[in-house]
């Protein structure tokens, strides 16, 4: 998706509109949102895991929602917003519309205060509450925060005060994140050397320790 919108933002500069109506010509960008926007069910605001492009889209009979997925779909929105998808208005309801459902709905373990992997139309736990998601979630909503400002700011920050996030990080030996709490006990596993997307757990570690700690992370 992110390599067919760039490719439509520079069809873009070239003098193409980037929202053609319905046709086989229609531009790289209307294909792509349309695809995009099965991702979102429309319900609740959350995105799925996973579409086929034979299969339903995300809705009733498809409720395998992600926190990774929807804090990626948090950016796509903001971004679309700025390309002219829809008013700015429109995108600001969207993201308030998801966020209220992750702080009022999403599951969440009690000890540190991090989302479960996936989740449902439910709201069931399905999946391990893990760190890293949560992480990739948070700063989607960061990042929708500081697009939009006003209530969405409010609950992107409200959202990533939640979590215990110096917590999970532990370089008494080598720098480690856990990756998954146990919601009976609290109790980390799941060590990981921060690379890749597991850095985003220390990113925000890094934004909310005041002791310092994690910097040694950097």
């Amino acid at each position: 998706f992110i390599m067919r919108l760039a490719a439509a933002v520079v069809g873009t500069c070239a003098g193409q509109d980037l929202f053609l109506a319905a046709s086989p010509g229609r531009g790289l960008l209307g294909d792509a949102l349309d695809f995009w926007l099965d991702f979102r069910d429309e319900r609740n605001g959350l995105y799925c895991d996973t579409l086929t492009f034979e299969g339903p889209a995300c809705g009733a009979e498809n409720s395998r929602y992600s926190s990774a997925a929807t804090g990626m779909g948090l950016v796509i929105d903001a971004l679309l917003t700025e390309l002219g998808a829809w008013s700015r208005a429109e995108g600001q309801r969207r993201a308030a519309q998801t966020l209220s459902s992750v702080l009022t709905s999403w599951p969440r373990e009690t000890h540190r205060g991090f989302l479960t992997h996936f989740t449902n139309e439910s709201f069931a736990l399905t999946a391990e509450y893990s760190t890293v998601d949560t992480a990739e979630l948070v700063l989607g909503a960061l990042f929708a925060g500081n697009y939009f400002g006003g209530d969405v700011k409010v609950s992107a920050e409200t959202l990533s005060s939640r979590p215990d996030w110096a917590s999970t990080l532990d370089d008494t030996s080598a720098p480690t994140i856990f990756a998954v709490v146990d919601p009976a006990t609290g109790a980390l596993s799941a060590s990981l050397h921060p690379f890749n997307e597991y850095y985003t757990v220390a990113y925000l570690a890094n934004l909310t320790d005041a002791t310092g700690a994690s910097g040694r992370f950097f």
